[in-house]
């Protein structure tokens, strides 16, 4: 038996670091980032150029012969992981959004909105290749049945490019090669630069910034 008082309970504050420790665990995951998993047959290291072994595909095979369709498991699971993950971006940039600016100093606020910018843009550009013209979400309150969805790709990239310039301009150089860094932001974005450039927006203006991006890091 239990007796409460009347004072509500008092909401604990969000530990950035722990949540940022979780969500770069989160990438390591099958759905996301992990080489073993659908990566491994769509998206960057995706080919037709070899073959892999039919018997060790599981239900990655139709992925492997581009073979799509709606009610495709891993398909849903990689767009739904990636927007969990996204969402535990917004809600560190959301908690810090909401920081008094006496706090802001003493609790590293750039350094932290840096990282959670560079995982959130990762993310999106991940999405944007994948899907073509993901719904791009900035906030953790957020019902997608509700938000009609003509967005286009050109405003995902927007976004993608800001958050990265904000974190190359704001991270630390020479850091673990397991989180963001200021190498990472760089590296990152000229490889959203030279996408843009390419099939199918054709902004061909964007490989001189490319160019002057991957210059900053070559040797490095």
């Amino acid at each position: 038996e239990a007796t409460m008082g009347p004072d509500p309970i008092s909401e604990t504050p969000v530990d950035f670091d722990i949540l940022l420790n979780n969500i770069y665990d989160q990438l390591k995951t099958e759905f996301l980032f992990d080489a073993n998993g659908y990566s491994h047959y769509w998206g960057d290291i995706g080919t037709n150029m070899a073959r892999i072994n039919p018997n060790s595909m599981g239900r990655f095979g139709d992925l492997d012969q581009y073979y799509f369709q709606p009610s495709d498991y891993v398909i849903n699971e990689v767009w739904s992981e990636h927007y969990r993950v996204i969402r535990l971006t917004n809600i560190g940039l959301d908690e810090i959004k909401g920081l008094d600016q006496s706090l802001e100093e003493e609790v590293g606020a750039v350094r932290f909105e840096s990282e959670f910018r560079f995982l959130r843009a990762l993310l999106y550009f991940n999405l944007v290749k994948l899907y073509g013209n993901p719904i791009l979400v900035t906030t953790a309150e957020f019902n997608s049945n509700n938000a009609p969805h003509v967005q286009g790709r050109e405003d995902v990239f927007d976004q993608i490019v800001d958050d990265l310039i904000f974190a190359q301009q704001n991270l630390s150089s020479g850091l673990a090669k397991e989180r963001a860094s200021k190498e990472a932001a760089t590296a990152l974005l000229g490889k959203v630069y030279l996408t843009m450039a390419g099939f199918p927006m054709y902004q061909t203006d964007k490989y001189a910034l490319a160019i002057e991006e991957l210059q900053k890091v070559v040797g490095g």
